[in-house]
């Protein structure tokens, strides 16, 4: 066999090890599907602007929200990215057709359309969902486009009007770089954390689709105003090891709560930041080492601090106290999907051990006992995520701005194998990385009961098994090579002395 064949196979045989892909337990994607199902059977066809509705009950059933839309097309296009499928297409361009023809002429969006009155209801500032119509539209404009040759006109369109947007708002950025948004119900601004966050997101990832389409002057320009956005968003964070509530991001400038939902959708900001600066400015400001002792910080103070002996995060905490009801699904989906994403940015395997928990406490290990799974949509599917438990009852209600942020961070797990495992657990543990990050695991991830140690125990045996893997492949490649070197050596001096 030739030399350059063994090394070939090597390699591939490395690739195939190496390289991330989804090959998701199987109950992980069953999950995803249900989800993306529900969310297809919730969608509104023959209405004037087509949509995904966001509930069952008479309130909701007749309503499609903007905000909906966009958290539909985000994981869709995650879900696109992750299992390189163009499947959900249709339901993604729904999602984003809708967003846009929420537009008004000045570039902020209405909040919603009622099919019952055939009325787009609530717009004329910047508000919450202009944020999320900007942030995740921009994300997902990215990701699709990210794969293809030349991006299609309806995108290009989609990012002119994002473009818009970002352009009506402009006067609502202070000095300090905060985006000032209307409270609903009242005539008072105030710089929202999470809100600027999204916007964050959005500009960074404007900016990186118009680097990517060659358009280095508007790459930069948005870099810009991500740039400044990111200082006042870094600078919110609790940096103070004294305070109760280290590490965590407050609701606002005037207000220190500092809710679950709202750090995870905080980090999804920051981590867009993180992923497009370097591309987007020269030596940018916060610094992409900023960036990751931030996430550190996030981790040790806020969702360590937050956690349940089950590795749930609470609801919210003050200043000086936690506020332990409701636990949400929308919380802990957000909390998942942002340790995914630093385990992949910093690559401790603590992280991804602690997103394995946060998605265990979803399927069933919780203090009810209760998978978070399951309410019926429309037509009866039942693949929706409840709202929330407290104490042993849950919440069954259901809906859009729930589920779909549900489905983005178990695609998120499903991309990095989080395993699903079995819900057999009672009592609790820590695990601790050698950086000092620790998460509380539970039994079924620790391996306290010989059923679950004799199968899948977690997320640390299937790093272990990983890093064997990887190990294996290098000792092959070395072996390889020192016996081609030898080989060829050998070939040198039998051909000197048949001279």
């Amino acid at each position: 066999m030739k030399s350059g064949t063994i090394i070939g196979a090597c390699l591939i045989l490395a690739l195939l090890l190496i390289l991330p892909g989804v090959g998701a337990d199987v109950n992980v994607e069953l999950r995803m599907n249900s989800a993306i199902e529900w969310i297809a059977e919730q969608q509104l066809t023959s209405v004037p602007f087509p949509g995904f509705a966001r509930g069952t009950d008479p309130s909701t059933n007749g309503t499609i929200y903007v905000k909906d839309q966009a958290l539909v097309a985000l994981a869709l296009s995650e879900y696109r990215y992750t299992h390189n499928t163009v499947q959900y297409n249709a339901m993604i361009d729904t999602a984003a057709n809708f967003t846009m023809s929420a537009q008004t002429p000045l570039g902020d969006f209405y909040e919603y359309y009622d099919v019952r009155d055939g009325h787009w209801h609530n717009y004329g500032d910047l508000y919450s969902w202009d944020a999320y119509a900007i942030g995740a539209l921009a994300l997902t404009s990215y990701r699709v486009t990210a794969e293809v040759q030349t991006p299609s006109n309806f995108w290009y369109g989609v990012e002119a009007k994002l473009k818009k947007s970002v352009s009506s708002f402009i006067g609502d950025q202070r000095e300090d770089g905060a985006w000032l948004f209307r409270v609903e119900g009242t005539a008072g601004r105030k710089a929202l954390t999470r809100e600027n966050a999204l916007m964050l997101a959005g500009l960074s990832y404007i900016g990186f689709f118009e680097r990517l389409w060659g358009r280095p002057q508007q790459a930069a320009y948005y870099g810009f105003l991500a740039e400044k956005t990111a200082k006042w968003v870094f600078s919110m964070q609790v940096a103070d090891l004294t305070q109760f509530n280290y590490g965590g991001f407050p609701h606002s400038d005037v207000n220190s709560t500092q809710f679950a939902d709202e750090n995870g959708e905080i980090l999804r900001g920051i981590q867009g930041y993180y992923s497009a600066i370097a591309s987007l400015v020269d030596n940018p400001s916060p610094t992409i080492q900023d960036t990751r002792r931030l996430m550190v910080y996030w981790v040790r103070g806020f969702v360590n601090q937050m956690s349940d002996s089950y590795g749930g995060l609470y609801y919210a905490r003050t200043a000086s106290a936690i506020v332990f009801q409701p636990q949400t699904t929308l919380g802990n989906a957000w909390v998942l999907r942002a340790l995914v994403d630093i385990w992949v940015d910093l690559g401790d395997p603590a992280f991804r051990d602690g997103s394995g928990v946060v998605y265990d406490w979803m399927a069933g290990h919780n203090v009810a006992g209760a998978d978070l799974q399951g309410a019926p949509n429309l037509a009866g599917g039942n693949g929706g995520f409840y709202r929330s438990i407290n104490g042993s009852s849950v919440d069954t209600t259901s809906t859009m701005d729930v589920t779909a942020p549900a489905l983005y961070a178990i695609t998120d797990a499903a991309y990095i194998k989080i395993p699903e495992v079995p819900t057999t657990t009672t009592t609790s543990s820590a695990t601790t990385s050698s950086k000092g990050e620790s998460f509380l695991t539970t039994s079924g991830r620790t391996a306290t009961t010989s059923a679950s140690s004799s199968t899948t125990n977690g997320n640390s045996v299937n790093s272990l098994m990983y890093g064997a893997a990887v190990l294996v492949v290098v000792i092959v490649l070395v072996a390889v090579f020192l016996a081609l070197r030898r080989r060829g050596r050998k070939e040198t001096a039998d051909a000197n002395r048949n001279r």
